[in-house]
């Protein structure tokens, strides 16, 4: 949860054509799937999908903020 609520508040600080780019991806080191970063990632790209592009996906994921007029 913590990485979903730093990447929505963070969101707003990002200038359009900004890049934003999150680390362990791919971590696997605990058993519970909703303590690892994967699920706070694409909850995020999914609820802001229309603001984003994605670069990279491997165990950094990097992601870019498009201008997107509807939602304006």
């Amino acid at each position: 949860k913590d990485v979903l609520s730093d990447a929505i508040l963070s969101w707003e600080l990002v200038n359009e054509n900004g890049i934003v780019i999150f680390d362990d991806y791919l971590w696997d080191k605990l058993n519970k799937e909703y303590f690892k970063p994967k699920i706070a990632i694409d909850s995020f790209c999914n609820i802001y999908k229309p603001q984003l592009k994605t670069l990279y996906s491997g165990y950094q994921y990097i992601i870019e903020k498009i201008n997107n007029n509807e939602d304006k």
